[in-house]
């Protein structure tokens, strides 16, 4: 200290503008922001199927909710890691394809599925039972079954409505926007009314028909009901759906 007094002002006014700017570069240096590298997801997919035994129809706006959980800590709720939706509900079993992110994924954790079926606010099934998943003897697709809740509708059973409609065997089709239906035995084309069952019969036909147009061979109960036509004029036959009993793309009339 003594000798930097002995400098003449001019000279010791030099080294603390050095000092001072060596500071500031040391500053700025430490406050470099950490760079943070984003990891892109890596989407992998499961498959399998959801059914259950009880002999009931879902309404059409029922939804399917099937997720991927983390259950490595048995005391904690798990974690969910993925989750997949699908609208309405044909005859069980239904296919389901589920994406997670496999940057997700720990080593050494315990991964399952399981999956409910809500209408509205109503929790009409669950799945019961264990469905473990991205283990290494695990794979092919995974069936979940579910198990209807007490407490929600039951006036819906299938026999019940079995038993009030007809069941009719024809080909359906979509095509420009519209739904029709070819009944076997008349050989005569319906056009199919947004009501009742036709969710749960498009869902179908979505999974069975490889375009648009194709004609997919449909067992059906409901009703044909005379309306108002389509292009305004007179009235023609509209086919009411209950319920979709079969569809299948190979299917043929009897």
């Amino acid at each position: 200290m003594k000798d930097l007094l002995k400098l003449s002002p001019l000279k010791f006014g030099a080294i603390v503008f050095c000092s001072v700017i060596l500071a500031a570069c040391n500053s700025k240096e430490q406050e470099q922001p950490v760079e943070v590298v984003d990891t892109e997801p890596v989407m992998e997919t499961i498959r399998g199927t959801v059914t259950y035994e009880e002999d009931i129809i879902l309404a059409p706006e029922s939804i399917t909710t099937v997720e991927l959980i983390d259950v490595t800590a048995a005391d904690e709720e798990p974690i969910v890691i993925a989750e997949g939706f699908v609208a309405g509900f044909g005859a069980p079993p239904l296919a389901f394809s589920l994406e997670y992110d496999t940057t997700q994924i720990k080593e050494g954790h315990k991964y399952e599925l399981r999956a409910v079926v809500m209408e509205q606010v109503r929790l009409m099934f669950k799945s019961v039972g264990s469905y473990p998943v991205l283990e290494a003897n695990s794979s092919g697709p995974v069936e979940i079954m579910l198990k209807h809740v007490p407490g929600g509708k039951v006036e819906r059973m299938a026999e019940v409505v079995r038993a009030n409609n007809p069941t009719l065997s024809g080909f359906y089709y979509y095509a420009g926007g519209e739904g029709e239906f070819i009944d076997c035995e008349t050989a005569s084309v319906y056009p199919v009314a947004r009501e009742g069952g036709v969710y749960s019969l498009e869902s179908g036909y979505r999974r069975e028909a490889k375009k648009s147009g194709e004609q997919i061979f449909t067992v059906v109960s409901g009703n044909y009901v005379t309306r108002p036509a389509r292009d305004g004029r007179g009235k023609e036959d509209f086919l009411v759906i209950e319920q979709v009993e079969e569809m299948s793309a190979s299917g043929d009339c009897p």
